[in-house]
């Protein structure tokens, strides 16, 4: 196991020992920290899934080591869902597995307008569509909706 990892997960373990406390680990896209067992134990992963075949296979292997690793849940987060045909595709592909999104965030310019220029979304346009269904599940989150 790579060093940063082990200390990831080293700290990861401290923090989790505290039930009072949440932590929030921003990782990267796809599967390392899976097999290096950062998650293990988790109460909630987002899954984030773009409504590509590629990312739900992706997102449905995550889903599976999830499991694997105890993850109590898994919330899958449909994101930069351009249009109905779109948000069909991606409930269709995930409903074949008996699993829904959890929310959908949708595809929004000035996301990409916000990076272009080195800026956070929610300073550059904190009242667009896409921050604020991030926002809504930041809080939806943060009231505990989806701890035992």
């Amino acid at each position: 196991m790579c060093p940063a990892n082990a200390l990831l997960r080293a700290l990861l373990r401290h923090h989790l020992t505290r039930k009072e406390e949440d932590v929030v680990v921003d990782t990267e896209a796809g599967l390392e920290h899976f097999g290096r067992g950062v998650v293990r134990g988790f109460d909630v992963l987002l899954d984030i899934v773009e409504p590509r075949t590629q990312s739900i296979q992706t997102s449905l292997r995550i889903f599976a080591l999830a499991k694997e690793l105890q993850v109590h849940e898994t919330l899958f987060i449909g994101n930069k869902v351009r249009d109905e045909a779109e948000e069909k595709f991606l409930r269709d592909a995930l409903a074949e597995e008996g699993l829904s999104p959890f929310t959908i965030v949708p595809y929004d310019r000035p996301v990409e307008e916000a990076d272009m220029s080195r800026v956070a979304p929610v300073d550059f346009a904190p009242s667009c569509r896409a921050v604020t269904t991030v926002r809504e599940l930041a809080d939806t989150l943060d009231k505990g909706l989806t701890r035992d």
